[in-house]
């Protein structure tokens, strides 16, 4: 995960929550036709697979909305820290490029945005540089010291703020990933529990089309893209 790429995650557990919101709803629905019948095993079938569509579908909005609002917290307080960092005086940017120290670990800074800040630096530190003032042996000093930082292409940098909160966008992947893991349970429940209700309430001709056509959504987007890795593949209204 990159600096850049945090806004466009944000956008995306948003839409998961709201498609985890919606499969909810409907397996709400489906379990409001069944869940009063227990009789054979396939009422019974229904009614296990759609309870349990219903929880992990919640439980992927609940992390989806979670992990949204973290990132968005502390995305706007890296923000807040560069917007502080543009406005800072003279005295308190050589400060600032004292602190931009190399260290034996990492600090935990998206790599992309430790570049930003120290290109901002040497913006400010040149741009002071060129106003000349009593001043002016220090400015010299700090600027060899940055541009010895940059040369040396490290990744690290002393802001305490923007530390931690890239440290906690990160923790994010862990959650990321047990929601990713809870929506396709729930989407495998919400897909039994409609072959289910299909086949303990419809004729054979209806649960056998379900079956069929449930089947054919699986397995053809596996198949065309086992087809894909060989050959070209088969025509798609979706481009990519």
């Amino acid at each position: 995960m990159t600096w850049d790429s945090v806004r466009d995650q944000q956008v995306r557990l948003s839409s998961v929550a709201s498609i985890a919101t919606f499969l909810a709803a409907v397996q709400s629905q489906i379990i409001a036709l069944s869940y009063q019948d227990n009789s054979t095993a396939a009422h019974l079938a229904t009614n296990i697979t759609g309870f349990a569509g219903i929880l992990l579908d919640v439980i992927t909005a609940f992390l989806a909305l979670l992990a949204s609002t973290t990132i968005q917290h502390y995305r706007s307080e890296v923000e807040k820290q560069l917007k502080i960092f543009e406005n800072l005086s003279e005295v308190e940017v050589l400060s600032e490029v004292q602190q931009l120290e190399v260290q034996e670990h990492n600090a935990g800074i998206f790599p992309d945005l430790f570049s930003s800040i120290l290109a901002k630096a040497q913006t400010r530190v040149l741009a002071l540089s060129a106003h000349p003032k009593d001043d002016t042996p220090i400015l010299h000093d700090a600027s060899l010291r940055l541009l010895a930082l940059m040369k040396r292409g490290e990744e690290q940098l002393d802001l305490i703020s923007v530390k931690r909160s890239c440290t906690h966008i990160q923790s994010m992947a862990s959650l990321v990933d047990a929601m990713g893991s809870t929506m396709l349970f729930g989407v495998l429940c919400f897909i039994a529990s409609v072959l289910c209700l299909a086949i303990a309430s419809q004729p054979r001709s209806v649960w056998v089309v379900s079956v069929v056509t449930c089947s054919v959504v699986i397995v053809f987007p596996m198949t065309n893209l086992a087809i894909g890795v060989f050959l070209k593949r088969i025509p798609s209204i979706f481009v990519f």
